[in-house]
């Protein structure tokens, strides 16, 4: 396995799912109610990552499906990339567009105020502003003030457009 992540959007996808549904020890993987989002997390992981099917593995607890593997060596180079994420994510492009999809679908919503994202990370906002995106942070979720150019930009990549 190389010493870099090789990004694509698939991959930054996972990225920022990772990135606020984070497991323990050495797990990578999805906590959601969504079976599209576990579907689109299991594709990636055979696909771009190439782990086992078998080595999978996929929990109904209640009304969330939970969907991890293990990889020391992957978890290592996510955490690398998030790292970098300022450098990764700065302009508005499919990549970005994958990362912050990926974001919204673990913590995104809305209600009246508008669309939001829960304990959005300072940086994460900053990326968001550098690339047009605006925001204001009320309590634990951030308001995305300019909601209809976020959804269009994450559009092709969010499984979680309302």
């Amino acid at each position: 396995m190389s010493k870099q992540l090789k990004l694509n959007p698939r991959v930054a996808y996972v990225l920022g799912i990772y990135a606020y549904n984070k497991g323990t020890k050495a797990t990578i993987g999805v906590v959601t109610k969504s079976n599209e989002i576990v579907q689109r997390f299991v594709k990636v992981a055979l696909d771009d990552f190439k782990i086992l099917p078998n080595k999978i593995l996929i929990e109904a607890k209640e009304d969330e499906i939970q969907a991890y593997f293990y990889n020391s060596k992957l978890k290592k180079l996510f955490d690398k990339a998030l790292e970098r994420k300022e450098r990764l994510f700065k302009y508005m492009n499919d990549y970005s567009a994958a990362y912050f999809a990926g974001i919204f679908e673990m913590k995104g919503g809305s209600d009246s105020n508008g669309l939001y994202i829960r304990h959005l990370d300072k940086g994460d906002a900053m990326l968001l502003e550098k690339i047009g995106i605006h925001t204001e942070a009320k309590g634990s979720k951030t308001y995305i003030k300019n909601a209809r150019t976020f959804m269009t930009f994450i559009r092709t990549v969010s499984a979680k457009i309302f």
